[in-house]
């Protein structure tokens, strides 16, 4: 097998017992030719490999090897001189890489570094966007998802920025506070839900929900609740969408509703440990509110 049908399994997250027996063919290779390859071309090889061991390593759930090796390839890259497409790929894995380990802040970082090579490429805008927005920069966030959308306008794109501008307004005081945009944000994504790109599509609807109850009186409320039981309609078939409602009817102080949704999902097969985590997580808003 050559290296670009090896990297063309890589991509597709082929990470089986068979693509592993091609990266250490490659390796193998390597190492009987490393006396006669020296220089750049000794280089390039070796930032190539270290590329595909981090996708491997990641692919294995171990981010910690990952990101030392694509550190590595940076390092190989550096000493070739310039940015290459590969610079852009090892920017990008190591994005990938901080996320898995918790570490977003590094991962927007990282993620910036690829869009610059990549400025065109809008799943990287995204992905930055979210990175910040776990890193609770949602300014960031917000500046990165503009950007996305831009690009790609498809429902995914747009829930990114509702969902950024969501919580960025969320940090203001309330008498501050402008839904203009995220209503107009929000309202792309739901009128393209159905293109496909947008991985669990109720969540629009529990963000339209959490910017509706934001004022915190009851009228507000209850307009959220009116759509979070639409989406009951829409979803409730939908994996993960009960344990979603529930903590976002908890979120926004009715716990009746989240009570509802928590036994709409014991009556779905296999859910006893999904139920033991949400019910947990509600135990704890429920106790950090009457401490408060």
């Amino acid at each position: 097998m050559c290296s670009s049908d090896l990297d063309r399994r890589l991509e597709a997250r082929d990470f089986s017992s068979t693509t592993e027996s091609y990266l250490k063919a490659i390796d193998n290779e390597m190492e009987r030719r490393s006396q006669r390859t020296v220089g750049p071309a000794r280089l390039a090889l070796q930032r190539d490999q270290l590329l595909r061991r981090a996708r491997w390593e990641l692919g294995h759930g171990d981010a910690t090897q990952a990101v030392t090796m694509l550190q590595e390839a940076l390092s190989r890259q550096a000493q070739l001189g310039g940015d290459t497409a590969q610079s852009a790929k090892a920017w990008l894995l190591l994005g990938a890489a901080y996320n898995a380990m918790g570490e977003h802040l590094k991962a927007g970082q990282a993620y910036d570094r690829a869009a610059a090579l990549r400025p065109y490429a809008a799943e990287i805008h995204l992905a930055a966007a979210d990175a910040w927005l776990n890193a609770n920069r949602p300014a960031f966030a917000v500046e990165r998802a503009e950007r996305g959308v831009r690009i790609a306008d498809h429902s995914n794109a747009w829930f990114t920025l509702a969902n950024a501008l969501l919580r960025e307004q969320l940090r203001v005081p309330a008498k501050n506070r402008s839904w203009t945009r995220f209503q107009q944000v929000i309202a792309k994504s739901v009128e393209k839900i159905d293109d496909g790109s947008l991985a669990q599509p109720y969540r629009a609807a529990m963000i339209q929900a959490q910017a509706t109850a934001a004022p915190g009186d009851d009228a507000s409320r209850e307009k959220a609740a009116e759509i979070l039981r639409a989406a009951e309609d829409k979803y409730a078939t939908e994996p993960g969408f009960w344990s979603a409602a529930a903590l976002t009817y908890e979120q926004i102080k009715l716990t009746a509703d989240a009570d509802r949704a928590i036994e709409r999902m014991r009556k779905l097969p296999g859910s006893e440990a999904n139920v033991t985590y949400v019910e947990s997580q509600l135990l704890r808003a429920r106790s950090e509110h009457e401490e408060a």
